[in-house]
């Protein structure tokens, strides 16, 4: 319905275009309105009287606002819809209550209609759209919510505040981005609340918020950075990366936090937003004695410096702590994947799994021909994901090696590697082993390794005869 109502949009701004001033040659008001209103009047491509007249009414101004509001309850919804599109084009104050009215109408096109006339008049508007926030249907309180973003009046900043806390997610959102667009600072701590909500929607959208607001925002947003919900937290990390520059005197103050979450975050926020005012503070923070800490600046300090602090990472492979040798391996399969490769596939041996699992990955982001006999060996890791991710970079290497213990994977208990060696071997010998569309997955994974097996039999044997 959204489409229909934007074309009949376009249609009248189409016709626009000869929009003048048509008392000189005797037409009236009241002569367009009744062109507009004939019920006979019938539409085709090529006219559409009815919109001609709208548009050539517009062209009376202020003149034509007392006709046109009482037209806003013809009992025809389409000529409803019409009437309120004029009313916004003029953009007099006068018509606001009647079009408030008309946003509890029960035809959408023309309550979508009422709602973007209200909004091109403007801040006339404000007062009736923050009533409707209270009105009990949902789909009202929605648009007014919206509605009062688009219009970006201060007024509305507390009414919307309070609209965060609406029983309906979908009014909860469009408050938040409202908010968002204004970027007044009241805002601020709500938002921050926002974070937490049960909905990782609503969460999401405050993030948002908080980023568009940006200076007046940044101190709060560092405090939630000590939240105990991982995810909290990352919303933080979000706003504070967009927010950038100013952000980043406040993050380098509290990279000698007394908290290692704090001093981590920051140092992960500092590395995503990438300005190198944050070099020299984080080549202090290298050698801190909490892990967590240490694998974030190395992160962030290849994030900012790139390829002229590989010495400093390589380094840091020998770490004790798995995590920061983890995304040590993961920043430098973004830096250079190609020139590391090698040193990926050491570490599929690796003793702590996480660390093998980046290794894996990185391995598939630059797939190399010298890896291909560590991952045959890796798809008998006892990690899963590891099994996993080896299976899928085996397909991309295009060496036939691989094929006999691609089949044997087949069996793996975890599906996910069944999955991936079977498209692995699809790519390698460009067979496909298909199955009924009736059978269940229970049932191609029993068949799927001795099909495969019986084919590569036959393999082996046309290779003997040759």
């Amino acid at each position: 319905m959204k489409k229909i109502f934007k074309f009949f949009l376009v249609v009248l701004c189409f016709i626009s275009f000869s929009i003048k001033t048509f008392a000189d040659n005797g037409t009236t008001v009241e002569d367009l309105i009744k062109q507009l209103t004939d019920i006979n009047t019938k539409v085709t491509l090529e006219k559409d009287a009815q919109s001609e007249a709208v548009i050539k009414i517009v062209a009376f101004g202020k003149l034509a606002t007392e006709p046109l509001i009482a037209l806003l309850k013809h009992e025809n919804s389409s000529i409803r819809a019409k009437v309120a599109w004029a009313l916004g084009e003029i953009k007099d104050p006068k018509a606001v209550p009647s079009l408030a009215d008309m946003l509890t109408d029960k035809n959408v096109f023309a309550q979508a209609a009422a709602s973007k006339a209200l909004v091109s008049i403007g801040n006339a508007s404000v007062e009736k759209f923050i009533e409707a926030l209270k009105n009990p249907n949902p789909e009202i309180r929605k648009i007014s919510a919206f509605s009062l973003g688009k219009i970006s009046d201060k007024r509305a900043v507390s009414s919307l505040i309070s609209t965060i806390n609406d029983k309906d997610v979908y009014v909860k959102i469009r408050a938040i981005d409202s908010l968002g667009k204004i970027k007044d600072e009241r805002a601020v701590e709500p938002l921050i609340l926002s974070l937490t909500d049960k909905d990782v929607r609503v969460g999401e959208h405050a993030s948002w918020a908080l980023s568009e607001i940006g200076q007046p925002a940044v101190n709060q947003l560092i405090k939630v950075l000590e939240n105990e919900n991982l995810e909290t937290r990352k919303l933080a990390i979000k706003s504070l990366s967009n927010i950038g520059l100013p952000a980043v005197q406040p993050l380098i103050s509290c990279l000698k936090t007394a908290s290692p979450q704090v001093r981590g975050h920051s140092a992960e926020s500092l590395g995503i937003i990438g300005n190198k005012l944050a070099t020299n503070p984080l080549y202090e923070m290298v050698k801190d004695k909490d892990n967590f800490v240490r694998s974030r600046t190395i992160e962030a300090l290849g994030r900012i410096e790139g390829n002229s602090v590989s010495e400093l990472l390589l380094k840091a492979l020998k770490d004790n702590s798995a995590e920061v040798r983890s995304r040590t391996i993961s920043t430098l399969s973004v830096i250079d994947g190609n020139r590391f490769n090698d040193l990926f596939t050491y570490y599929l041996k690796d003793p702590d799994k996480t660390v093998r699992i980046s290794a894996a990955e990185a391995i598939l982001k630059t797939p190399q021909p010298s890896a291909v006999e560590h991952l045959i060996e890796s798809l008998k890791d006892e990690e899963r994901e590891v099994r996993r991710l080896s299976a899928e970079t085996l397909g991309k290497l295009g060496d036939r090696r691989a094929i006999r213990p691609l089949i044997d994977a087949l069996a793996d208990p975890w599906r996910a590697v069944g999955y991936f060696a079977n498209n692995s071997l699809v790519s390698l010998t460009g067979q496909n082993i298909t199955f009924p569309s009736t059978w269940s997955a229970e049932w191609i994974k029993l068949y799927r390794k001795p099909k495969w097996e019986d084919w590569w039999e036959k393999e082996e044997k046309k290779g003997e005869a040759k």
